[in-house]
């Protein structure tokens, strides 16, 4: 291995022993979607239907999590939620395209990128996977909010960063 991949793989081994310390601190669980809007939304997800690897991995972790309380997401439908769009209704059809045209401009610029899956974690309303690096992730949720904006000036976009730290949404 050479000296990028050994700080690569440094690096998802620091973020999965934080990520799990700060799981162990988890005293109460939550209701991941209680108190939340629950108008239906439009998202930009960074999707992994295709991630065989990632999803056997989903798969052994909710073997080993006997617990009624979690509603898994479907292996297929695992992903991290970059930000939000609109809300369903408050967006015309044609604007929404707008919208997805821009940010497929905007995007197209952007150099391809690798993510490691670092371990699994989560928040007192939902189980999942960290990755590293975030960096490019920042970029990529940076470029979609800017096309976002730029087509859509009213778009409520989630504040803070993507999924509060790179997380792939596997069970909430």
């Amino acid at each position: 291995m050479n000296d990028a991949g050994l700080e690569h793989a440094s690096a998802a081994a620091s973020v999965a022993a934080q990520e799990l310390q700060r799981f162990r601190e988890i005293r109460q669980l939550r209701n991941h979607w209680a108190g939340r809007d629950t108008r239906r939304s439009y998202y930009w997800y960074l999707t992994f239907e295709h991630c065989t690897e990632l999803q056997s991995l989903a798969q052994r972790c909710r073997d080993g999590i006997p617990l009624p309380y979690y509603d898994f997401t479907p292996l297929t439908e695992l992903h991290m939620t970059l930000d939000r769009v609109a809300y369903d209704g408050d967006i015309a059809p044609e604007q929404l395209h707008t919208v997805v045209s821009a940010a497929a401009q905007a995007c197209s610029d952007l150099p391809p990128f690798t993510i490691t899956i670092a371990g699994l974690g989560g928040t007192p309303g939902a189980l999942g996977f960290s990755v590293v690096p975030y960096e490019p992730l920042l970029q990529l949720r940076d470029t979609l909010r800017t096309a976002t904006l730029s087509a859509y000036p009213h778009a409520p976009v989630r504040p803070g960063s993507v999924d509060s730290g790179g997380v792939i949404d596997a069970y909430r």
